[in-house]
């Protein structure tokens, strides 16, 4: 229910679900409303639910740090990202590189962003390239109001 509401933008109402819970809510509860703060650029209740998420010692992931720190960079709020991000490094808190998978025919072939990708890699993007043109041809809009900032700093 929360991440409907969520998703739907129904911030408020999600979070107030979460709160009233008769049981404690668990990290994936409060992870899928900070997600929507991210999704909705909602800063004031992202600021709660990671507080609240912070301060009961819930697994702390380095995902819940970035969704946070996302949060305030797509508000320009440059400095607050960097003291989340800041505060994951001193925790010890490492992203994990991420993944991507790919099937072609019966060969699976993993890229791992920000790593030198295996032989091939020019038609993969070639393709890639095609695949976006014809998706904005049938009219995919790309959703560009996230833009994370650099992890590695």
């Amino acid at each position: 229910m929360v991440d409907l509401l969520g998703r739907a933008g129904l911030l408020q109402e999600a979070s107030e679900i979460v709160k009233n819970m008769p049981v404690e809510p668990n990290a994936c509860v409060w992870g899928a409303l900070l997600n929507s703060c991210r999704m909705h650029n909602n800063a004031d209740v992202a600021e709660e639910t990671a507080s609240h998420m912070f301060s009961l010692n819930l697994q702390e992931t380095t995902g819940n740090y970035m969704l946070l720190s996302n949060v305030y960079a797509a508000g320009g709020r440059w400095e607050d990202s960097a003291r989340v991000r800041t505060s994951a490094r001193r925790k010890g808190l490492k992203k994990n590189r991420g993944q991507s998978w790919i099937k072609v025919k019966k060969d699976v072939h993993m890229f791992s962003a920000g790593k030198n990708m295996e032989m091939g890699l020019e038609q993969v993007i070639r393709i890639l390239e095609e695949l976006a043109l014809q998706m904005e041809t049938e009219g995919y809009i790309h959703a560009n109001n996230i833009i994370p900032q650099d992890v590695d700093t």
